[in-house]
C-alpha cells in the first residue's frame, strides 16, 4: 500500500518497484555479511533507507501503523549493518 500511494511511475509499478527493493535489499544484506564491500553496502543502505522512509512518510504516512517505531527499528538495522561493516574481514 506505501508504495502503491508513490507518485508515478513508482505508484503505478508497485509490484515491479517492490521486486527491485527486495532483490536490492538481499545483495545488500548479502554484501554486508560477507564482509565484500560491506561499507558501500551499508552507506547504500543507508541511503536507501533514508529514501524509503522519507517516501513513505510523506506519501504513505497513513498505511503505516506506528511511524515512529518503524523509523526506530530501521536506525538500529542502520547501526547493526554499519557495526558489522566496520568489523575487519
Amino acid at each position: 500500500m506505501i508504495v502503491g500511494s508513490l507518485p508515478a511511475p513508482f505508484g503505478s509499478r508497485a509490484g515491479v518497484v517492490l521486486m527491485g527493493i527486495g532483490v536490492t535489499e538481499v545483495a545488500l544484506a548479502g554484501s554486508v555479511l560477507s564482509g565484500w564491500a560491506a561499507r558501500l553496502a551499508a552507506s547504500a543502505q543507508t541511503l536507501l533507507l533514508l529514501v524509503m522512509n522519507g517516501g513513505g512518510l510523506i506519501w504513505g504516512r497513513a498505511s503505516i501503523a506506528d511511524p515512529a517505531a518503524a523509523v526506530v527499528n530501521n536506525l538500529v538495522l542502520l547501526t547493526l549493518a554499519w557495526i558489522i561493516a566496520g568489523e575487519p574481514s
